[in-house]
């Protein structure tokens, strides 16, 4: 007969091995997860019924079947702090097992643990008591259970993504995971899908908001043997349909319905849903009560990928019900799409969509935005490269070398090269119309570095072009460099090594001669160096290359802008597929630009072995200008420090001399500087 010490140690056992009682995923969330204050803009306990279109991923994450998971959805739909994040908490408790969380860096995952994840766990009590007694146990990048172990590790390296077997793995954004990583070029994706192979019971959850047709996201959702789309309710006809956004038809886009505004701001705040069937009116204050109805069906349809991107209208008597597909053992990957504008959130809102599409219209880089992070959809429009022919239909008859009237800045783009450098200058306009001013070739050989760097800085600091009327001058608002190529003959140092002395040597020059103590602090603002990348879902992104010991950033120092190539060609290689004048077009002005044209008319748009679009020289052809033409629109991004459509002023002078003469008389010389009358005006001199 046991004794009363024997049977409380038989009870705890027993309380020990006892399985948790079974409890949907959905059901334990909402009872146990608490949203952090630190990094969620609605904290406090968690509602599904708040993102009802969750519940559906959330079920099949704790579906028997289901062995992977693919989220193809808009930005800040509550896909990680809805899905991500509360399921490891769940297995924590629940259904323990050996986790991976893997982001595109380790950086991104140190901050994510810190201030995403670790909050949530802290304040779920059901977690909390899971941990073990020996702090050493809970790091950033490894959280040690009573049961399991959580790593969280960076797509870069293949050392973590592949040395760990793991039941849950959890990757999230990625798109932006390189396919190759290290030596032996390891792709993180394969590596650590590998990992999971012992476990019969695996759990594979993928997220990102898209890229590209041919990034990670879209080549996982198009394996997906279901691709559900979230179908709402009418709340007047009580009929299902989805929301398609997208395509212009009149006063509606897609079936949002903009009551014929044409100026975004002010459709941004009319805007709401026509329903497809009774056609009444959906305001966004009911947006809580159309998703709370609303279902997952997946098209049964051949090549769904294709109709989502193509905005093909789907048809309810051609779809399955989500809890068909879960009910069957031989589905195991499935995929879900979610455009942003079902989000409940404040910037989600059916005005907010419609007001930016509106806003897109015409500029590649911003439709291609929208389309990621509105759509959920990757970018699909290919361009040509340029032709001769129809670049000549975008000439003007702006002469060379003067700025249209309605000109707000100019951006200058440079090619240094070992004889010399080209540069361009283009004039930006109201709804981002780009015109070019004027192009050279500038011969430095025979000059010393302190010689050419003065040459640099009379053109970018010096320089000024006319408007049409001659009452105001163009200063050159900003100019980038690009600093890419390593040594070459007779050279003491590399080219980077080269451009980033000019660069420093002309801000420091200016800085001295400036007289207007204000503008010394702008200085480096003005002239930038440049690199290219194509690895970049951004146009832009800055690097800051001056540093101090502690390895912050130098004040003033110099700041590299790498610049996604393919993405600004294409923008570039768009703008002319326009009739010029529409909005994102370009014009050529009226001068002698064979050589322009021939420059830019180089490269053509390729597919390569991966099956990446990126754009590739011709043989036996120059593109210098279109290497200078590519950092003159860089510069003038957005993503440039607001760019050159956030100034809120024209960047112009009073003009006080006669009109300067056309600096196209005297190609491939540079255009020096004369002052007359304290004016400075722009020559061509040998």
């Amino acid at each position: 007969m046991p004794t009363v010490a024997g049977t409380s140690y038989l009870r705890a056992a027993a309380e020990f091995f006892r399985p948790p009682e079974h409890i949907e995923v959905d059901d334990w969330i909402e009872a146990n997860i608490v949203l952090p204050e630190l990094t969620c803009p609605e904290p406090g306990p968690m509602r599904i019924s708040r993102t009802p279109y969750m519940r559906g991923p959330l079920r099949a994450f704790s579906d028997p079947y289901i062995e992977h998971i693919v989220l193809v959805m808009g930005r800040q739909v509550a896909k990680s702090q809805g899905m991500l994040y509360p399921c490891m908490a769940y297995t924590i408790d629940q259904d323990p097992g050996p986790s991976l969380f893997l982001l595109p860096s380790k950086e991104l995952g140190e901050y994510t643990s810190k201030n995403r994840l670790q909050p949530m766990f802290d304040l779920c009590p059901a977690v909390r008591q899971k941990k073990t007694s020996n702090r050493d146990d809970y790091t950033t990048l490894e959280m040690k259970f009573q049961n399991m172990v959580l790593s969280i590790a960076g797509g870069g390296s293949a050392t973590q993504t592949m040395s760990r077997p793991v039941r849950y793995l959890y990757r999230d954004e990625i798109d932006e995971m390189k396919a190759g990583v290290g030596t032996d070029e390891t792709d993180p994706l394969k590596s650590s899908e590998e990992t999971t192979s012992n476990f019969p019971n695996r759990k594979i959850v993928d997220t990102s908001t898209p890229t590209r047709i041919t990034g990670n996201i879209w080549k996982q959702l198009e394996t997906c043997q279901s691709i559900f789309e979230y179908w709402v309710r009418c709340v007047h006809c009580r009929m299902y349909f989805v929301i398609i956004c997208g395509e212009f038809d009149g006063a509606v886009i897609g079936n949002i319905d903009i009551h014929g505004e044409t100026d975004p701001e002010k459709a941004a705040t009319v805007a709401d849903l026509r329903c497809p069937h009774c056609e009444n009116h959906i305001k966004n204050h009911q947006k809580t009560q159309l998703l709370a109805s609303g279902q997952w069906r997946a098209r049964t349809t051949p090549d769904p990928c294709r109709q989502i991107l193509d905005n093909v209208v789907p048809k309810i008597d051609e779809t399955v019900a989500f809890e068909d597909v879960l009910n069957d053992p031989g589905t195991t990957k499935i995929g879900f799409h979610l455009p942003k504008w079902y989000s409940p959130f404040a910037h989600g809102t059916f005005g907010a969509c419609a007001k930016e599409l509106m806003q897109a219209q015409g500029d590649y880089l911003k439709m291609a935005q929208w389309s990621k992070f509105w759509a959920a959809r990757p970018y699909q429009e290919q361009v040509e490269g340029m032709k001769m022919e129809e670049s000549r239909a975008h000439v003007v008859k702006v002469p060379a070398g003067i700025c249209p009237e309605n000109t707000i800045a100019v951006t200058i783009g440079i090619d240094p090269g070992q004889k010399g450098f080209w540069w361009t200058a283009w004039a930006w306009l109201p709804h981002h119309i780009m015109h070019l001013i004027s192009f050279r070739h500038v011969s430095l050989v025979g000059l010393a570095l302190d010689e050419q760097i003065e040459i640099y800085r009379k053109l970018i600091f010096d320089t000024r072009f006319p408007s049409e009327s001659g009452q105001f001058d163009y200063p050159v608002w900003r100019a980038g460099m690009d600093t890419g190529g390593g040594k070459t003959k007779n050279e003491p140092m590399t080219q980077t090594a080269k451009a980033y002395a000019i660069i420093r040597g002309v801000v420091n020059a200016q800085r001295r001669v400036e007289t207007n103590p204000r503008m010394v602090s702008l200085v480096e603002r003005r002239f930038l160096a440049t690199k290219g990348d194509t690895g970049s879902d951004k146009s832009m992104r800055e690097s800051k290359i001056d540093k101090g010991p502690d390895g912050k950033p130098i004040p003033g120092g110099l700041t590299l802008w790498i610049m996604n190539v393919n993405m600004i060609k294409s923008s570039f290689a768009h703008a002319f597929n326009l009739e010029p004048g529409k909005h994102g077009s370009v014009t050529l002005n009226g001068g002698q630009i064979d050589e322009f044209i021939a420059h830019i008319s180089a490269e053509e748009l390729q597919q390569n072995k991966k099956g990446v679009w990126e754009w590739v020289q011709k043989p036996r052809t120059e593109n210098h200008l279109l290497d200078c033409t590519t950092n003159a629109w860089g510069v003038g991004a957005d993503e440039c420090w607001g760019g050159a459509t956030g100034i809120k002023s024209m960047q112009r002078v009073p003009a006080v001399s006669a009109p300067v003469e056309n600096p196209m008389q005297t190609p491939n010389q540079i255009a020096r500087p004369v002052v007359h009358r304290r004016r400075v005006i722009s020559r061509g001199v040998e």
